[in-house]
């Protein structure tokens, strides 16, 4: 191997000093430093078999001989780094910096991974939308009491008042569901509040200014309630009116009752109405005590008596039923619910299958004591039609 040593070779000016040729390897050994000031130009740092080239920067030798080196890739094709042209510093893959004048790809941020605090604060009740061009924009906040409301397609939404309910706007099927038989009132602070349903037969009292009125048994003065009504036509064999039964009230409840009949006739010419008392749902259909009389005209006026003991009512004469002359008729009842010998005062009209008017007037009552809770009313053949209506009196 061929040596030389010198302490230096200064070429002549102008020329280029050749050392080596292609395909020389020219060593430089370990420890030996390029003098300040060195050009290499466009060199190649080669790497071995089990690294790739590289360069070591020293740091200042004033603080120690740790270095940077700048590794080439392992494995890579022909790349090219380029440097920004700015004095600047190089941020690393694994380290903590602050990036200056960046704009991050939105596609490149990982979903739900931005929590609030890193969102720019805002105004206070603000909301976060977006215009028709898809940019983000802010919703004021509102005030007090408003709620957001859409603007439609391409606008963002805004805080408005709650429209008010139109007048006759709002329909029972909007209402909520509340108790059958209640009512709505409203309390001394004007707020809508219930009236529970009370009983049968029971009364919508007053209680006044600045109190919720409600259902009570009538109170005493005479006052008539309206308890049943039952209409009869050509398939009505019988009517009956039953204490507890489809809402009829016939007890205690009231000091006497009343029975109206309207419009009464029988399918059947020429029969009589009969009414009997009734107990526990049985009809007593025995011991009555009645007894009548009635004044009937056709041209010149006739009276007369009558009586029987199966009915507390049954009219003298009969009633025809081909024209339309029914009749009507109203009886007094007392002693419901009482162990008692309960009475029935009747006064009727009607018309009898000669055309004869009518008046009659009984009275009947049972012969030995018993609870009546009922009453039972019928044809003396044949079905019932008409009208019949039970009240209740107060004292």
């Amino acid at each position: 191997m061929s040596k030389l040593e010198v302490d230096q070779i200064d070429p002549q000016s102008g020329t280029t000093l050749t050392i080596g040729s292609s395909g020389d390897t020219i060593v430089i050994p370990s420890g030996v430093n390029l003098a300040a000031g060195a050009v290499l130009t466009t060199p190649v740092l080669q790497g071995t078999s089990s690294t790739a080239g590289s360069i070591l920067f020293k740091e200042d030798t004033d603080n120690g001989t740790n270095a940077v080196t700048l590794k080439g890739a392992a494995a890579t094709a022909d790349v090219t780094l380029t440097l920004p042209a700015a004095t600047d510093t190089l941020v690393g893959k694994a380290t903590t910096d602050t990036l200056t004048n960046k704009t991050i790809n939105g596609s490149q941020l990982i979903n739900a991974t931005i929590p609030l605090n890193k969102l720019a604060a805002g105004t206070d009740g603000n909301i976060i939308s977006y215009d028709n061009s898809g940019a983000v924009v802010a919703v004021a906040t509102g005030n007090d009491g408003q709620v957001l409301t859409s603007a439609g397609a391409g606008q963002p939404p805004a805080f408005e008042a709650i429209p008010a309910v139109a007048d006759n706007a709002i329909t029972l099927a909007k209402m909520a569901s509340g108790t059958d038989g209640n009512i709505i009132s409203y309390d001394t602070s004007g707020n809508p509040v219930a009236v529970a349903t009370g009983s049968s037969g029971q009364v919508l009292t007053s209680a006044g200014a600045g109190a919720v009125p409600s259902f009570a048994t009538p109170a005493a003065g005479g006052s008539i309630v309206l308890i049943k009504t039952i209409t009869g036509d050509s398939n009505t064999g019988s009517i009956t009116f039953d204490n507890g039964s489809s809402g009829v009230v016939f007890n205690t409840t009231y000091d006497q009752y009343i029975l109206r009949g309207s419009r009464v006739r029988g399918v059947t010419n020429n029969v009589y109405l009969r009414i009997q008392f009734r107990n526990s749902g049985g009809t007593i259909t025995s011991g009555y005590r009645n007894v009548g009389s009635f004044y009937r005209t056709d041209g010149s006026e006739t009276n007369g008596s009558g009586g029987q003991s199966t009915y507390a009512y049954e009219d003298i004469g009969s009633i025809r039923n081909d024209n339309a002359e029914y009749l009507a008729s109203e009886s007094f009842i007392v002693g419901a619910g009482h162990n008692m010998r309960s009475t029935m005062i009747t006064q009727s009209t009607y018309k009898d299958n000669q055309g004869r008017q009518y008046l009659d007037n009984q009275t009947g009552a049972l012969d030995a004591t018993s609870t009546v809770t009922g009453l039972y009313i019928q044809m003396s053949s044949g079905n019932l039609q008409g009208v019949f209506s039970l009240y209740g009196v107060t004292k």
